[in-house]
């Protein structure tokens, strides 16, 4: 039990709800390893248990739709944070203990296809562009802290992802 939790109520189908001062605040479900988190009564979140193929995701829920997953530290990916819309992955950011961190990587159809700097990177102003083997990378001239025109086009073969 976490703290200020009651007692476990199993289900009797291996389900197991537990609440907190009266509130489900969770629920485990022993046969496929899914635990559910809840607040006023809503899902917000989902991780899996050890043995489970998706132990170390942590999934984030607004409004019922999937809109994040973020990873825990025993896991490869720890440090991405993956963002969903329609539940399509869109875009990665990393963490700031990450090696990637200021980096945004977009996505479409589950492909890398743009990436942009944050302010504080050392490549702030590039934006990368991915089509199979071809990148190009605009770079912007900065002008008062805002992006004006694309100031020159670099292409160049590489077989970076």
């Amino acid at each position: 039990m976490g703290a200020g939790e009651g007692p476990r109520q199993p289900d009797g189908d291996g389900t197991i709800k537990v609440f907190a001062k009266g509130k489900h605040v969770r629920t485990e479900y022993e046969d496929d390893g899914d635990i559910e988190f809840y607040k006023d009564g809503k899902h917000v979140r989902t991780e899996y248990a050890p043995g489970h193929a998706w132990h170390g995701y942590i999934e984030f829920f607004e409004d019922g739709e999937h809109v994040r997953t973020e990873y825990a530290p025993t896991h490869a990916r720890h440090g991405d944070i993956d963002f969903f819309e329609d539940g399509e992955h869109f875009r990665t950011e990393f963490a700031p203990e990450h090696a990637g961190h200021g980096e945004i990587h977009f996505w479409t159809d589950e492909a890398h296809v743009r990436t942009e700097f944050a302010p504080g990177h050392k490549n702030h102003g590039e934006i990368h562009f991915k089509s199979g083997k071809r990148v190009r990378t605009q770079f912007f001239r900065l002008k008062k802290k805002k992006m004006s025109k694309i100031t020159q086009y670099i292409v160049e073969e590489t077989d970076d992802e």
